[in-house]
């Protein structure tokens, strides 16, 4: 994934499209965001504005659902880094066909 062009956004490697969808609805009150599909994953790009609490809130808010959707932790980047987002537990149950 390119994200250089994407200095004022951040990104969010989500495991699939139904989560990604999810994620978005959550925060598309309050942020533009949008979906770059990946061949394995989904990218959530969400636009941040200058303020730093912005970016503070949309973390928080961002960690609370990791946690809610028992991912235990996704990979993001920012400024051009990587960053890993960890919170709560992975749903290992999950991953089983029922």
């Amino acid at each position: 994934m390119d994200i250089t062009n994407f200095d004022d956004t951040l990104a969010l490697e989500i495991p699939s499209g139904q989560a990604a969808r999810r994620l978005c609805q959550l925060l598309a009150g309050d942020w533009a965001v949008w979906i770059e599909p990946e061949p394995a994953v989904a990218v959530v790009h969400c636009q941040l504005n200058s303020e730093p609490i912005d970016l503070a809130v949309l973390m928080r808010v961002i960690e609370n659902w990791v946690e809610k959707e028992s991912l235990c932790a996704i990979r993001y980047w920012l400024d051009g880094r990587d960053y890993v987002l960890q919170s709560g537990d992975f749903a290992w149950s999950s991953l089983v066909a029922a």
